[in-house]
């Protein structure tokens, strides 16, 4: 199963501008936490976008996403939300899948995942 996600990361304020940002999933809830950086998986590298969408995640379950945000001058700060992924009603057929696959490969980014 697959489920195409947007995350954003809007409402930051700093005198040090641009701001960039990048964003990380993993799986269970943030009540669960984990300090390990091996736990959370790239979404995207450094951007001056403050959004990501075509994400797709393949695993039923609670996820965690987190966005960080660095200024020009090296700071980071970060926030977390959590989502339920459930088993949708009936199947994607495979026009929305291969629909879903283009729309990530158009994006350009390397760092782009399917979990």
């Amino acid at each position: 199963s697959t489920t195409p996600f947007q995350i954003a990361s809007l409402g930051w304020e700093d005198d040090d501008l641009p701001l960039e940002h990048r964003f990380f999933w993993r799986q269970g809830s943030m009540a669960q936490g984990s300090d390990s950086t091996s736990a959370w998986k790239v979404l995207c590298s450094w951007s001056q976008d403050s959004s990501f969408s075509n994400i797709l995640i393949g695993n039923i379950g609670t996820i965690t996403g987190k966005a960080e945000v660095r200024d020009t001058l090296g700071s980071v700060s970060s926030a977390m939300t959590e989502a339920d992924v459930v088993m949708p009603p009936e199947p994607p057929d495979e026009g929305v899948l291969l629909g879903a696959l283009a729309a990530v490969v158009s994006d350009g980014d390397s760092f782009a995942t399917l979990a």
